[in-house]
């Protein structure tokens, strides 16, 4: 819901245009072209993004004679994503009241749940994420300060053919930053992958080099990138099959016990049913599961 340029995208029925005249750390300045009541207007918008949850705005429709505060919210939920929508309306025009005010009341807000909210709930529906990790035999994914020693490179080929069957990779900032780590034999060939790699953190000065995408929530993240590869580790993970957005989980297995450690996540309350005959691969143990 931020990506405001790719609005009328989105929800063509209510956003037909969106200019950004300024931009400042999370706050953008707008023309828009709206379409409501049958008709288009312009408004002006001054907006601050809050990562992670959504944005609030204020909002001039000079043509149309109102202004209002809009909050778009969104939060975690026992049964998925709770949106938070509110919009506060000024009407300028004394006698513009007397027809708008029911209007605005019943019809648009309707309209707007309609055109944007159920589209909102239809694309998180839609756009599941498939959850990818190169684990050890007894289910970890680093040892407890974060290394990766039992992990041969040789399974690193395997690991980018993967990332290659998908059309983008959504990982965490630790996640970035572990592979930026890596040998440059390692990380060259990962850089020269022809997919969106899309960045997942809350800090609005992380900038990574040319050829990633940064974004401020996992659903910037998934409305980016329908049917991503997820390839993050448990903070990420666990926000995601909390939300139920992800549809698959996949687990490259080496064949190294390490005893304790990261986990790839630890949400209670999963049911993972097992994929039958998928076929192994040299090195590793393939194991997949559907997230019901």
């Amino acid at each position: 819901m931020t990506d405001f340029e790719k609005l009328p995208q989105y929800f063509p029925k209510v956003a037909e245009a969106v200019q950004i005249n300024k931009r400042g750390e999370n706050y953008l300045e707008m023309e828009a072209t709206v379409k409501s009541f049958g008709k288009k207007f312009q408004v002006r918008m001054k907006t601050q993004i809050i990562p992670g949850k959504g944005f609030i705005s204020d909002n001039d429709s000079y043509q149309f004679g109102t202004s209002g505060h809009e909050e778009f919210l969104l939060s975690p939920h026992a049964e998925g994503t709770l949106i938070d929508y509110t919009y506060q309306v000024n009407i300028h025009k004394p006698w513009l009241r007397l027809i708008a005010t029911p209007l605005i009341r019943w019809y648009s807000m309707k309209y707007w749940e309609k055109a944007v909210i159920d589209e909102l709930k239809k694309i998180l529906e839609k756009n599941k994420t498939t959850l990818y990790n190169v684990v050890s035999s007894d289910g970890f994914i680093a040892r407890e300060d974060g290394s990766e020693d039992f992990i041969s490179e040789n399974v690193w080929p395997n690991t980018l053919n993967l990332y290659l069957q998908y059309g983008a990779i959504i990982m965490g900032r630790k996640t970035h930053d572990t592979i930026q780590s890596y040998d440059k034999e390692l990380v060259e060939p990962f850089e020269k992958l022809t997919i969106k790699k899309i960045v997942v953190t809350n800090n609005p000065d992380f900038k990574p080099k040319d050829g990633y995408t940064v974004v401020h929530s996992p659903q910037e993240a998934i409305a980016l990138a329908p049917d991503a590869l997820v390839s993050s580790g448990p903070t990420l993970n666990n926000f995601l099959l909390k939300n139920h957005l992800v549809k698959k989980i996949i687990h490259h297995e080496v064949p190294v016990d390490i005893g304790e450690g990261i986990k790839p996540f630890d949400i209670e309350g999963i049911t993972l049913v097992p994929i039958e005959n998928v076929q192994n691969i040299e090195g590793v143990t393939v194991r997949e599961y559907r997230v019901l």
